[in-house]
């Protein structure tokens, strides 16, 4: 149930793409949800990338790492934001993610939300209290809505 392959990819992988059956009753036999690939990333990461809204769940409700960091610093939240996954955002966010954690290069999830055009995510991130990147968040944001929401929370051009 933990044998991994070459890549560092479990049963719990293979599953986390959707199939919630499976991935309740690799859990129940007790699957590592802590396991990293050879990248350092997880499950949830990957669950909370492709909008796995109810696998997130299942992770969450297993104790997965709900900041736990990949090579490049990436987290659950980061890739949820920067794909504009709000329902996974705010599972994330409700399980104490860390809102103003960053990339190796220094992108938050406000930033990537904010580049990528998610307003409702950004509006969550804010109402979460992130606070690191909004004036960078600002300069990327392509979309006049994102940048009046992002000037009436206090960033700065």
């Amino acid at each position: 149930m933990n044998a991994r392959a070459n890549d560092g990819d479990t049963a719990l992988t293979y599953a986390s793409g959707g199939h919630l059956d499976v991935v309740r009753a690799l859990i129940a036999a007790r699957a590592d949800v802590n396991a990293k690939y050879n990248d350092g990333g997880t499950v949830l990461m990957l669950a909370a990338q492709s909008g796995q809204l109810e696998v997130v769940r299942a992770m969450l409700a297993a104790k997965a790492d709900v900041n736990a960091k990949a090579n490049d610093s990436r987290t659950a939240l980061l890739l949820a934001s920067n794909n504009g996954h709000l329902d996974v955002v705010l599972a994330l966010l409700a399980a104490k993610a860390d809102v103003n954690a960053k990339l190796d290069v220094g992108a938050t999830a406000l930033m990537l939300a904010s580049q990528e055009g998610h307003l409702d995510v950004v509006r969550a991130l804010l109402a979460a209290k992130a606070n690191d990147g909004r004036t960078t968040a600002l300069l990327l944001a392509k979309d006049s809505k994102i940048r009046a929401v992002l000037v009436r929370a206090g960033a700065r051009p």
